[in-house]
């Protein structure tokens, strides 16, 4: 899709499936349902690390993709560490259900 639509426009039309994937989680009450937005939301949340490069490309060229995938990088890496730092702070006054439920997220 992004090789015949462009960048920009696939990174849209993902963030759009994934907003739409997540948002239809608040209202599934069919399991049917809640598989399909789990898939769609997950399927736009794992596109988007994939097509950050081709925004990237088409904004600054090639030349300077190195450099700012290692800056991205690095923030993805400190993002993900203090999500998991937070949801450990969370959880310290919970019981095992509770705490469950905070780690379920990450499986995506």
């Amino acid at each position: 899709m992004a090789d015949r639509l462009g960048a920009r426009p696939a990174m849209t039309a993902t963030f759009i499936l994934c907003a739409l994937g997540m948002l239809g989680l608040l209202g599934a009450s069919h399991p049917l349902a809640l598989a399909a937005n789990i898939l769609a939301g997950g399927f736009g949340a794992g596109a988007l690390g994939v097509q950050n490069p081709l925004v990237i490309i088409e904004s600054i060229g090639i030349r300077r993709l190195g450099s700012v995938m290692g800056i991205t990088g690095v923030f993805f890496t400190f993002g993900a560490a203090e999500d998991l730092i937070g949801k450990g702070h969370t959880s310290r006054g919970l019981g095992g259900e509770e705490r469950l439920s905070l780690f379920v997220p990450l499986v995506d």
